[in-house]
């Protein structure tokens, strides 16, 4: 979902202006540029895809490994 969004403005914001594909977004001046709302929904959807990459996956890593570990508790036999 972030991703085909993040993709599909970045498109449309190099599409609609004479900006070279491969300059970062972060390093746009917005303010500067002829289509300034494009500009900046790609940023804002950079930075959401970015967001969701580090703290979503790595939450739901957090989470699987716990559920993992109970699982596998159930059948550690102890030494006595």
């Amino acid at each position: 979902y972030y991703v085909d969004i993040a993709l599909s403005t970045r498109e449309q914001l190099f599409s609609q202006s004479t900006l070279d594909p491969k300059v970062e977004l972060t390093e746009l001046d917005c303010a500067s540029t002829a289509v300034e709302q494009l500009c900046l929904a790609a940023q804002q959807s950079e930075e959401a895809w970015v967001n969701f990459k580090l703290f979503g996956t790595m939450g739901l890593t957090f989470v699987l490994i716990i559920i993992t570990v109970i699982f596998i508790s159930r059948y550690i036999k102890e030494e006595k």
